[in-house]
């Protein structure tokens, strides 16, 4: 009997924790394809070889791994961006991205606020490379800088840089008649497809 009388408190558990993690998920998704607009800026800039990539890193005794002045805990992301500073390669973030728009790797908020900051670092670098001049007033909208940022946050700050971006990267803001709500109905389904084959090209031309 007493196992029986536990039942209803046991489903109730199940139940609250299902719709618990199906709204983690949905919120998750939806920030995914808010992020999409952005990682096809830099997606734009990359194959138009204009990225220049962070070349430093420091690596924590805790395990860490510091980089534009962020802290990166995820193994993935930190194997990532080792490898961008040491080889000056940026298409292990796009492999993660990939994973991320097939749903991988998204029970939780910290791999995606990561790749975020991943973002905001690359697009640091690029902007101090390019524009030296500009870059102290430009970085200044990057207002939340500490390691306890949410991923709402990260995303925040990510969409004032790009929005803030120097007149040189305008010509890169190839949608910026739409907002990304339009943006990410409209190309949702055709980045993945998209992002495969800049992977594929990206891959071919290390083989010359």
């Amino acid at each position: 009997m007493k196992l029986f009388s536990f039942l209803p408190i046991l489903l109730i558990s199940l139940v609250t924790t299902t719709n618990a993690q199906e709204a983690t998920l949905k919120t998750l998704r939806y920030q995914l394809r808010k992020l999409s607009y952005n990682v096809h800026i830099i997606n734009t800039l990359y194959d138009d070889k204009m990225l220049y990539l962070p070349r430093e890193y420091k690596e924590l005794s805790s395990g860490k791994l510091l980089v534009e002045g962020y802290e990166f805990s995820e193994h993935y992301i930190i194997n990532s961006l080792k490898h961008m500073c040491d080889y000056n390669d940026f298409s292990p973030l796009l492999l993660i991205w990939q994973a991320f728009t097939q749903y991988k790797h998204l029970q939780e908020s910290e791999p995606l606020k990561e790749f975020t900051l991943a973002i905001i670092c690359v697009l640091k670098s690029t902007v101090r490379h390019h524009e030296p001049d500009l870059y102290p007033e430009w970085v200044a909208h990057e207002s939340l800088k500490n390691n306890t940022l949410t991923l709402s946050q990260a995303l925040e700050i990510l969409d004032v840089l790009v929005h803030e971006l120097p007149p040189l990267f305008d010509q890169y803001e190839i949608t910026s008649n739409l907002s990304w709500q339009s943006w990410a109905q409209k190309y949702w389904l055709v980045f993945p497809v998209a992002l495969a084959a800049l992977l594929i090209k990206t891959y071919l031309s290390t083989l010359k």
